[in-house]
């Protein structure tokens, strides 16, 4: 703070390691906190004083921190973890959507159905793991059972920017089946050669039986 970094448009991840001074400073200087509670538990690093923050005022959205991280785990570890707060009376689930979209959306402007933002939308299936949605004037489960019971599978349709990008549960832009036969195909090249480079440190170089293979 003293050197003038933190301000609206600084991204701090994780802040798994702040003092009272330090949550009061992210709260006023409006700085974006990007939590990831997965891989904080993954790695036992501790965790973010999320419902704190969030009562304070703070800016924050979620991340996965790993490509290969489910965002839909890392919304339902949140769930549970603003459940576990001192008051899980003032979090609903709600509040885990609005970080995962709305939230975000100053940073990367979309998380919104609206005129002026990308239309950056996922279309989750009507599964019947999801049921009952009820929708009522004075009840609503959608936000809940969503988030609760959604998994990545039931993501079928992906639009990016306006255009199909996923559909029926493949891309439309790039060759699935060539990609992964290429990455599996580097995986074993790179494991191969650092098992013959662990071999080659693993030989006794003043073996006489080593210095005639070398002169043969």
């Amino acid at each position: 703070d003293r050197e003038g970094l933190l301000g609206k448009d600084t991204l701090l991840f994780h802040c798994i390691e702040t003092d009272e001074e330090d949550k009061q400073l992210l709260c006023e200087s409006q700085a974006y906190l990007v939590h990831c509670p997965v891989s904080n538990q993954l790695c036992s690093e501790g965790t973010m004083a999320l419902g704190q923050l969030l009562q304070g005022g703070a800016r924050i959205g979620l991340g996965t921190d790993f490509l290969t991280h489910d965002i839909w785990e890392v919304m339902r570890t949140t769930y549970r973890e603003l459940k576990m707060d001192s008051h899980p009376e003032r979090w609903k689930a709600e509040h885990v959507w609005k970080l995962a979209t709305t939230s975000p959306a100053p940073q990367l402007y979309q998380g919104s159905i609206e005129v002026g933002n990308s239309a950056d939308l996922l279309f989750i299936e009507d599964s019947l793991s999801l049921s009952p949605l009820v929708e009522l004037p004075t009840f609503s489960n959608v936000a809940f059972n969503t988030l609760t019971f959604t998994r990545s599978e039931h993501i079928r349709e992906v639009m990016v920017n306006g255009k199909w990008v996923i559909r029926q549960g493949k891309s439309v832009l790039l060759d699935e089946q060539e990609i992964e036969t290429t990455y599996r195909s580097l995986l074993a090249e790179i494991f191969s050669n650092q098992l013959l480079h662990a071999r080659e440190r693993q030989i006794d170089r003043s073996d006489p039986a080593y210095q005639q293979r070398m002169l043969t």
